[in-house]
This record gives structure tokens, sequence and C-alpha cells, in this order.
């Protein structure tokens, strides 16, 4: 560690975590991209603590960030099964007439959900660069 609280992380130790968020961007397929960087941490674990510590927090973001979008879409589900009358009463007719409430939430939820995955990536991609160790925002930490 320098006097600016920046690890000293070789270039090597750089690529292989940039590997990890690669992986994330092209496999977004929901369980895929968490098996693939899983596997990928496998092989590279034993390699820095830097290393380990970037790839356990795109798993946990990864599992974290999934959860959060099942736990959305139950949500709306069971608000959809809300009788229609009381959509009617509470609602302009616009928004029944177009689908209702819980189709504009779920396209609005689904934009600012992929707004956020691809920023918070892109913010621990930059902290790798620069070789600081980057906790993601809101995660629960299952691989420890």
């Amino acid at each position: 560690m320098n006097l600016r609280g920046v690890l000293l992380v070789s270039k090597d130790e750089k690529i292989i975590v940039l590997g990890g968020y690669v992986l994330a961007f092209f496999f977004p397929i929901p369980l895929l991209n968490i098996v693939a960087i899983q596997v990928y941490r496998i092989i590279f674990r034993e390699h820095t603590t830097f290393v380990d510590q970037h790839l356990r927090g795109i798993i946990n973001f990864l599992i974290t960030f999934q959860l959060y979008i099942i736990s959305t879409v139950l949500l709306l589900f069971i608000v959809s099964k809300i009788p229609r009358d009381f959509w009617l009463s509470i609602l302009p007719d616009v928004l029944v007439i177009y689908g209702g409430l819980a189709f504009i939430v779920l396209v609005l939820l689904f934009i600012l959900s992929s707004a956020i995955w691809v920023l918070v990536m892109v913010i621990g991609v930059i902290k790798t660069i620069m070789g600081k160790a980057y906790n993601f925002p809101l995660t629960f930490r299952f691989i420890k």
C-alpha cells in the first residue's frame, strides 16, 4: 500500500479482475453469469487477495441483484392480482386501458435496474484499474 491508500497491484492482477467484470457483461443470463464467474474465481482465487476480493464481490453483487429482481417481479405479480375494480377507482382511465400500473412500473424498474447494474459494474472496473478495493453497495455477502 502506498501513501494514498492505493494497493500496489500488478498489471496481471488487474487484468484477471477485469476478466471477471467482462464475464459479468458477456453472460447477462441469470445464474449462468454467477456460475461462469465462480469457475473463473476457482481458477484464479489463489493468485492474490486483491483478485479474490474483487471476484467474490462480483459474485455477491450478481446474486444480490438477481434476488432483488426476483422479489420485484413477485411483488408486481401480487399487485397485478388485485381486482381491476380497485385500480379503476384510484387510477386514471388511460393507465388502466394501456396495461395498468403494474406493467408501467415493471418497465420503469427494468430500465432503472439495468442502468444501476451497468453503473455499479463500471465503477468496479474503474476501481480495479486504479488498484483500489471495491465494496458493491447494498450487497449481501453470500461468499465470504
